[in-house]
């Protein structure tokens, strides 16, 4: 009877801290993720990371990524990774011309 008390205690611990974590991620990430790393249940663990790596993937992809590879659930890992993924590369894309306007500039460009 104990054991069950202390697997349902976890539970509920680790559901009450994703819930904390998910709550810092946007206003104190650094914080959001201490927190969900003292989270024990493996899920609830992930749950929290991955809220914490979401928003960051707008801002910091690249530690997005570091924290996505350090989830132990492999789905939950892998929708991470490619979130930050495509957060990066729209950050990449965000630097190039539009392609309208390299067209354009050929046009203006070329030799007569």
């Amino acid at each position: 009877m104990d054991k069950e008390v202390d697997e349902t205690v976890s539970l509920l611990k680790g559901q009450a801290l994703w819930q904390v974590a998910k709550a810092l991620a946007a206003s104190d990430p650094d914080r959001a993720e201490d927190v969900a790393r003292s989270i024990t249940n493996e899920i609830y663990q992930a749950w929290a990371l991955a809220e914490v790596a979401k928003v960051l993937a707008a801002s910091d992809p690249d530690r997005a990524a570091r924290l996505a590879r350090s989830i132990t659930d492999e789905k939950t890992q892998a929708e991470v990774l490619a979130e930050a993924a495509k957060a990066w590369l729209q950050g990449w894309v965000s630097l190039w011309p539009v392609p309208g306007s390299i067209c354009r500039h050929a046009q203006t460009t070329r030799p007569t």
